[in-house]
């Protein structure tokens, strides 16, 4: 049986992995700084290692006997503009990508993956721009460090004629735990409260549900060439287009724009086209963006509704009170681990 040594195996994308590797026949060891999730499911002969990847004995236990490893280890973007932060961000997001190659390479590991995100394009999504070969526009620390990994990967792989390198690069990752703006909005049509944009509503930004990311991730791991980048995203959707399907499935609530760049919960939005990177894999995403708004509608309404105080409902048409509620509902979902 293949096993596959995973960076950073605790989190969101790399337990779910893991999760589906017994199907496919693999099995699988973890480095994490935080234990693997007590109820995630774990294929035939998986263990897990509890401590810092960048220790060379630890991260040489994991990949002692693997067939490939895949690096999800990655410092996110919370603090992407912080120039504090940037040593952190070389730290986790090159130098650890860096030493998980250098060893592979002396350990006759010949395929590596690398987890990586839309963020090395800039916030402003043009067709045909954001490919998985178009070249990497950046714009923060974030999307500065993913390129320069990626980078380092494509010249690993291209180093020996028996390497693969491949990156898997995500958009928004949506789950039924998911929050965002889509959680907010959802959230306020429910409630019967105008959806509030940023800008004019024509911002492009882009989604995947995390089924279609892990399907995406396995056929991948039946691949092997030289190097390869994949974009894990459905087509670009304007905000304007999103809220529009919100508002059709809970009940037209109406739009309201807000040209305020300031304000806390304007999203992050960054863009990337699929290209063909879905029929080189072989498979076709099957969840939708009317389907993801639906399940993060299920989600909002058992979980953070609730939230709002019974007295304020009747008073929800009231400029204070609509900001009474929003405030409430940020504050409800940040209480829960849901970023808004």
């Amino acid at each position: 049986m293949p096993r596959l040594a995973v960076i950073g195996g605790s989190g969101l994308l790399g337990s779910h992995l893991i999760a589906a590797l017994e199907r496919e026949g693999w099995s699988a060891s973890s480095i994490d700084r935080v234990p693997f999730p007590k109820n995630a499911p774990r294929p035939p002969g998986f263990w897990e290692l509890c401590g810092d990847a960048l220790d060379t004995a630890k991260l040489a236990e994991t990949l002692k006997g693997a067939d490939a490893v895949w690096i999800k280890a990655a410092k996110l973007a919370g603090d992407r503009h912080d120039d504090d932060a940037l040593p952190a961000y070389k730290r986790i997001n090159v130098a650890l990508p860096q030493k998980v190659m250098e060893m592979a390479g002396k350990m006759g590991i010949p395929r590596i993956y690398l987890d990586s995100s839309d963020a090395v394009f800039l916030d402003t999504w043009t067709e045909g721009n954001h490919l998985p070969d178009s070249p990497p526009c950046p714009k923060d620390h974030y999307g500065r460090t993913k390129a320069e990994a990626e980078s380092l990967l494509k010249e690993w792989a291209m180093a020996s004629d028996d390497r693969s390198g491949q990156i898997v690069r995500y958009s928004r990752v949506r789950a039924f735990e998911s929050g965002g703006v889509l959680a907010l909005w959802c959230a306020q049509a429910s409630l019967g409260l105008p959806l509030r944009l940023f800008g004019d509503g024509s911002r492009a930004g882009c989604a995947i549900h995390l089924d279609d990311c892990v399907r995406g991730s396995v056929a991948a791991l039946s691949l092997a060439p030289r190097f390869a980048t994949y974009n894990l995203t459905l087509p670009p959707i304007t905000l304007s287009d999103l809220s529009s399907i919100v508002a059709q499935l809970l009940g037209e609530t109406g739009v309201s724009y807000d040209d305020d760049p300031s304000d806390p919960t304007d999203p992050q939005i960054h863009a990337m086209d699929p290209g063909d990177s879905w029929e080189r894999l072989g498979i076709v995403p099957r969840v939708s963006y009317d389907q993801m708004v639906e399940e993060t509608a299920a989600f909002v309404k058992e979980r953070l509704e609730g939230e709002i105080p019974p007295w304020v409902r009747p008073f929800k048409n009231l400029p204070g009170i609509q900001a009474l509620i929003r405030i409430s509902l940020i504050a409800a979902s940040r209480k829960r681990g849901i970023p808004l």
